[in-house]
């Protein structure tokens, strides 16, 4: 796919969210040239975001990091590369629901059991923690064979360091690495009968068929 095929469907993403405002037909085009220069003359600093605190109703307090500007160059190209990344990994975002059946079929399989092992889990500060350059370096580059992809995913990689909550890039960024982590608790655990594993984003549980001791 063309780079400018990946901004048209930025543009229009965005577009797509904007509720508050519609944008012409000649407005989008005139975003997707301003991206396009940006990206021509190498004009964008992804560093720009900005941090905001979210309160949820519970009080709890919540980082994330954002483009105020969504129609700038750089929010358009983070969600150019998220789906640069969501094309190239075929990335599987965990679902909930299908979370939960999964967990109550492994309880009636470990019900008829006399003895096992229930493990919960989750990653603290999970998005805001996860290097964005350590990705690149290990899982995204050896991926990438375009090489303007990679140059601008590393670039993107640096500048913001990490795979911040409220970024388009986010949860792909946290999935790629997660995934990996995945792979290895089934490999870990496969001599203790593992019954169950499921991980919804920075939540994770096991159920295993013995007792281990810790």
């Amino acid at each position: 796919m063309r780079f400018e095929e990946e901004v048209h469907r930025a543009v229009k993403h965005q577009a797509s969210l904007d509720v508050n405002t519609q944008k012409t037909e000649g407005e989008l085009l005139a975003i997707e040239a301003a991206v396009l220069s940006a990206v021509s003359s190498g004009v964008y600093d992804f560093s720009r975001s900005e941090s905001i605190v979210l309160v949820q109703t519970s009080g709890k307090k919540r980082f994330v990091k954002q483009f105020t500007d969504h129609y700038s160059a750089e929010s358009i190209l983070c969600q150019c590369i998220k789906q640069i990344l969501d094309r190239t990994f075929r990335v599987k975002y965990p679902n909930r629901n299908k979370s939960v059946r999964a967990l109550f079929d492994a309880f009636k399989s470990a019900k008829q059991m006399a003895d096992f092992t229930i493990i919960k889990y989750d990653f603290k500060n999970y998005f805001n923690s996860v290097s964005a350059t350590y990705v690149y370096e290990r899982y995204i580059r050896e991926k990438l064979s375009d090489r303007f992809e990679a140059d601008l995913i590393n670039r993107f990689a640096r500048e913001t360091k990490y795979a911040f909550a409220g970024l388009s890039t986010s949860n792909v960024v946290a999935e790629i690495i997660a995934q990996r982590f995945d792979a290895e608790i089934r490999l870990a655990f496969a001599s203790k009968g593992i019954l169950f594993f499921e991980r919804y984003i920075d939540d994770s549980g096991s159920v295993l068929k013995y007792r281990t001791a810790w």
